[in-house]
């Protein structure tokens, strides 16, 4: 038997996943309806059951839930099912409580009816895996790769196959034009340059290679039309990998203009289900913040109005998403001069202008604390890019490459590049290279995890570091 045979009916693989999560849904809304919902499960609670099961494969679509396993580690899957059944669960509470269809139900009852779904989910999910693991231990469902191109491309994919076993992908060797056959390469032991991709053929004739990667850079279009063809004459799968590295891209994504397929060079993470979570997870979040800072809001409101005069917020233009002019908040920490109120010069060390209140506010960054209620209007995000006034931003976008390309996204309250020293004052080029350098790093990277890890870096920081002025 084929030690692929998983691998050859991953399309059947993937439709018994999906049986078995609809029978998971269905099975544990019936157990709490039944027992936990006067008169039991009755034909009027079949509805609100099959709608969580559609909505569910629905979301779970959007989020590429069912997308081969191999692309996707556990945490990425774990948190696809969550956001699939939360996106579910929302609609079907929806619609149960506007068309009355379970009359009286028990809190008990909607909060079991979340949990439980999403924990038998997860179990399932980290048993499939574990059944994987054990099997790829034997040889089974396990893919054999060769790469063509010893490269940096080459050397960048096999080092990213390496370090994620649980692809299940297993690196047969390299085969290279230019490179000596037997040859090993740096930090990749084992794995040799096996010839010219010619060698190729009897071993795809042979079935001993299920993909072929071509790693060659994009001056070789010659070579890689001539490799397609070479390999047009086996059964083997051929992938042709771009020479990303060529660019410095900003964040990719495959489009299709009408069968013309072309792939983004500076684009913002934040589009579909995405720009859907981190808008969701700036309103909770800004809900539940600036319900803990009420307090707080009030007193430093008023110890601004007591401690100088003029007004307690300070607006002031900057640039926000897409380069669209937004007013952002804070309390004013300056004393009030309505003649300078539209010129800008950065604040420095022991800056006169700064008032002994405003000195502790900005040291503490609680100056900033109006900004939630700016999240709140959809013009900031909690995290993102910190805004740059108009001013700064105008002399250093011809200065600082890729400077502009932070405004791909909403700008935050606190960022990367806030929770790695680069705040306050940049009197320098190079201060402001390293601080977009950590923004762009955001933008490429991002998910709600890191968002949730540069939040707590914010809590950690914020009190110590000694840049801010």
């Amino acid at each position: 038997m084929s030690s692929n045979r998983i691998y050859q009916h991953q399309s059947k693989v993937i439709f018994l996943i999906k049986i078995i999560d609809a029978l998971i849904i269905t099975f544990s809304l019936w157990i709490f309806i039944e027992y936990f919902y006067k008169g039991g499960f009755q034909d009027h609670a079949i509805i609100p059951v099959l709608i969580s099961v559609v909505l569910f494969m629905y979301f779970a679509d959007i989020t590429r839930l069912y997308s081969s396993w191999r692309s996707a580690s556990l945490k990425i899957e774990l948190f696809r099912i969550f956001w699939s059944w939360l996106g579910a669960f929302i609609f079907v509470m929806i619609v149960t409580y506007f068309f009355k269809l379970l009359p009286g139900v028990r809190r008990i009852i909607i909060l079991g009816w979340f949990t439980v779904p999403i924990l038998l989910l997860f179990g399932f999910r980290m048993i499939f895996r574990s059944v994987l693991r054990e099997l790829r231990k034997f040889g089974w469902n396990i893919r054999k790769v060769a790469i063509i191109g010893a490269g940096e491309l080459g050397i960048n994919i096999a080092h990213k196959i390496t370090s994620s076993p649980w692809m299940g992908i297993k690196i047969c060797g390299f085969f290279d034009d230019k490179k000596e056959t037997g040859s090993t390469l740096p930090d990749l032991d084992g794995i040799e340059i096996l010839g010219v991709p010619e060698k190729l053929i009897e071993l795809s004739k042979d079935h001993n290679v299920d993909q072929i990667f071509i790693a060659l850079p994009i001056k070789s279009v010659d070579r890689i039309k001539e490799l397609i063809t070479l390999f047009s004459n086996t059964t083997t799968s051929v992938y042709w990998i771009p020479d990303y590295f060529t660019f410095d891209i900003l964040h990719s994504n495959w489009i299709d203009f009408d069968g013309i397929h072309a792939i983004s060079i500076f684009e913002s993470p934040f589009y579909g289900i995405d720009s859907w979570l981190k808008r969701l997870e700036d309103l909770i979040l800004g809900v539940i913040i600036i319900a803990i800072i009420l307090i707080p809001l009030v007193i430093i409101s008023l110890l601004v109005k007591i401690t100088s005069s003029g007004p307690v917020i300070f607006k002031q233009l900057r640039y926000g998403v897409d380069g669209q002019e937004i007013y952002i908040w804070k309390f004013r920490s300056m004393k009030f001069d309505k003649d300078s109120a539209n010129k800008f010069a950065q604040a420095k060390k022991n800056d006169p202008r700064v008032t002994k209140l405003g000195a502790i506010l900005r040291k503490t960054s609680l100056d900033e604390l109006p900004q939630f209620f700016n999240v709140l209007q959809g013009r900031m995000s909690i995290v993102g890019p910190r805004p740059h006034p108009i001013a700064l931003t105008e002399e250093h976008r011809t200065k600082v490459y890729g400077y502009m390309l932070r405004h791909k996204v909403k700008p935050g309250i606190t960022g990367w590049a806030q929770v790695n020293g680069w705040r306050g004052e940049t009197d320098t080029t190079k201060k402001m290279e390293k601080r977009i350098e950590h923004d762009i790093h955001y933008i490429k990277n991002w998910s709600l995890f890191f968002d949730l890890k540069i939040m707590l870096l914010t809590i950690l920081v914020v009190f110590t570091r000694k840049n801010a002025y």
